[in-house]
């Protein structure tokens, strides 16, 4: 009888851990600085920051928590962590809010 051997080939797991996108209705704009981890985006005057929900999109395969499209009240410093397909990698961040006269400017670090 033949020895059979048998190896499992698994997929490479991507490592990238990176918001791409981050849009809130009716905002101004949106701007994404990867390498610095860092979202402005700018809102305007007068909106209600108690329950903005952002849409979210991230690297393929990665996970985002808090999850996209849950409302977020940004009173305070928000911490997001991306985490890539692999599970191993992971890009902690923090938002907040800075108020300017005649628009809103949301910033936020992952």
């Amino acid at each position: 009888m033949d020895d059979i051997s048998v190896t499992e080939v698994l997929p490479d797991l991507s490592n990238s851990a990176e918001i791409l996108a981050f849009d809130i209705p009716s905002q101004i704009s949106s701007v994404i600085n990867g390498p610095a981890s860092i979202v402005d985006v700018v809102m305007p005057q007068g909106t209600d920051i108690f329950s903005l929900i952002p849409a979210i999109t991230v690297s393929t395969g990665a996970t985002i928590d808090p999850l996209s499209g849950v409302a977020n009240g940004f009173t305070s410093v928000t911490t997001y962590m991306v985490t890539a397909e692999d599970g191993v990698t992971e890009k902690p961040g923090r938002s907040m809010l800075l108020f300017k006269p005649m628009w809103l400017k949301i910033s936020a670090t992952f």
